[in-house]
């Protein structure tokens, strides 16, 4: 029984294994008797096409491209073969080989052609910028294209009337576009922007035509008084010119062309009311245009001056005091003056410039020319003067260095200033031993403010024996000394100038 049953699997199995290899032998690729066309890209875009195979069943077809820039694929379900291509970049047309593969049968092929056209390209060859003489010609710009002459070229119609084109190219290669320049009688360098144009591409290049320039001043240098003005700078010039005063006080304001290559710049000096003899102001003249490395630049300086002034902005004074403000004068041309106080009751001045302090307050002294047109003031104020003996204090600083049996005293002394106490100006100081002069030091001027000290150096003694210090300095327009004995005393004294000596320096400042 078992018998049977075991000849019976093994018919069966030989029944169904001679059906599977009738099926094999009898499968037929419809691969030949798809409609397949060359598909083609007219432009270097990146693009898609497709190919419809009507109701045809792609399950066992495989599609291969033997170019990495063409892509196919299926779409089972619509029929479809589907091909995209990357942008072209290259120069030239290009074609990839589609092959469909019968992957039942193993052996059945089909091919197609994709085919790309090339990138359309025009570029310049070396520089995009090309400079003509003066005197015209031709202009040669070399370029490299693969569209034939199907390009145009573009000029500004501003260039139009001295740029025009002689020649075009053709073909991928070395070629030169050929321009004729007309002589430049414009009177400036002048340039344009040529455009080799092509569908969507674009190159450009500039033409730049040169200029033969006259530039000069018809002169370098002015000098104006402190009043100022306007003046004219004339300037011979076929170019364009920027002009750049250096300082604000002096100014552009306008100019007029009188033609032949001529004009007239016309500038403002403004009214110079510092307290210095002059000051100067360098005017730069610069071609607008450069004209290959060569700089065109003209430079005007102006120098504007004083006729009078007084040298001083405030003088503080003190009740009783006089100044010559013959002092602080600066008279250019020794110019006959007046003087004039806004105040006659707070400060007096005499026809000399001699001003005195009369009461407390605050006036301006005018000094002005004979003529009226230069004139110049001070601000004087006056305070009641303060007995500095309640605000200056001294101390000392004393030590000593015993050798054997020479014993060597330091001496050291401090000034200070409280700080309710005005400003002073330290001009030095003498140390005294015994009414013996040790040690004296001057300065130019050490400002003692409130609340504030300066130090002496120290002097070396081989005995103390009423030894003091005086300290110079001045307090408003008065000079002072204040002395500090060695038993801590202050005591100040104002030193006068003799008369006679104030009166030879006022000559000897107005020879």
């Amino acid at each position: 029984m078992k018998t049977l049953k075991l000849f019976g699997i093994l018919l069966m199995f030989a029944v169904v294994g001679t059906g599977f290899i009738s099926c094999s032998e009898d499968y037929e690729s419809r691969l030949p008797e798809l409609l397949l066309k060359n598909v083609s890209f007219s432009t270097s875009e990146s693009g898609l096409d497709s190919i419809l195979l009507r109701n045809e069943d792609l399950t066992f077809y495989d599609i291969k491209s033997d170019q990495d820039w063409c892509h196919p694929r299926f779409d089972l379900k619509k029929s479809m073969i589907f091909i995209s291509v990357y942008a072209n970049k290259t120069y030239d047309d290009r074609t990839a080989t589609i092959t469909l593969s019968d992957i039942k049968d193993g052996k059945t092929t089909r091919t197609f052609t994709v085919s790309q056209a090339q990138m359309d390209w025009v570029e310049l060859k070396g520089v995009n910028t090309f400079e003509a003489e003066m005197k015209g010609g031709t202009i040669e710009v070399p370029l490299r294209t693969n569209i034939g002459e199907r390009y145009t070229v573009e000029i500004p119609s501003v260039a139009s009337s001295w740029i025009s084109v002689v020649s075009k190219t053709r073909g991928l290669e070395d070629r030169t576009l050929t321009l004729n320049v007309a002589k430049n009688n414009s009177g400036n360098v002048r340039d344009a922007i040529i455009s080799v144009v092509y569908n969507d591409i674009t190159v450009k290049f500039k033409i730049m035509q040169k200029f033969d320039p006259v530039f000069s001043l018809d002169v370098n240098s002015i000098s104006i008084d402190e009043n100022g003005g306007i003046f004219d700078i004339l300037v011979n010039a076929n170019i364009t010119v920027d002009v750049y005063p250096e300082d604000d006080w002096v100014q552009k304001v306008g100019n007029e062309d009188l033609g032949e290559d001529q004009f007239v710049q016309k500038l403002e000096v403004l009214k110079f009311d510092k307290k210095i003899k002059e000051r100067k102001c360098n005017v730069l003249f610069e071609s607008a245009e450069k004209f290959g490395n060569t700089e065109l630049r003209q430079y005007l300086t102006v120098t504007q001056y004083r006729h009078l002034f007084i040298n001083k902005d405030t003088i503080q004074m003190t009740v009783g005091d006089s100044l010559d403000l013959d002092e602080h004068l600066f008279n250019k041309d020794k110019l006959v003056l007046t003087w004039k106080s806004s105040d006659n009751d707070v400060v007096t001045v005499d026809a000399q410039g001699r001003i005195k302090a009369v009461a407390e307050g605050k006036a301006n002294v005018t000094v002005t020319s004979q003529d009226g047109k230069h004139t110049d003031y001070v601000q004087i104020i006056v305070e009641k003067p303060k007995d500095l003996t309640k605000f200056l204090t001294c101390e000392w600083d004393t030590g000593k260095d015993i050798t054997g049996k020479d014993t060597i005293y330091t001496v050291g002394c401090t000034i200070s200033m409280d700080a309710d106490g005005p400003g002073i100006v330290l001009k030095g100081y003498t140390f005294y031993n015994d009414n013996v002069a040790q040690k004296t030091v001057e300065w130019d001027g050490k400002y003692l403010g409130p609340n504030s000290s300066v130090s002496s150096a120290d002097v070396q003694l081989k005995k103390q024996k009423n030894y003091y210090i005086d300290w110079k300095y001045t307090y408003a327009m008065g000079e002072y000394t204040l002395r500090y004995s060695m038993d801590k005393k202050v005591t100040i004294t104002k030193n006068e100038k003799p008369a006679a000596t104030r009166r030879n320096a006022a000559r000897s400042r107005r020879r």
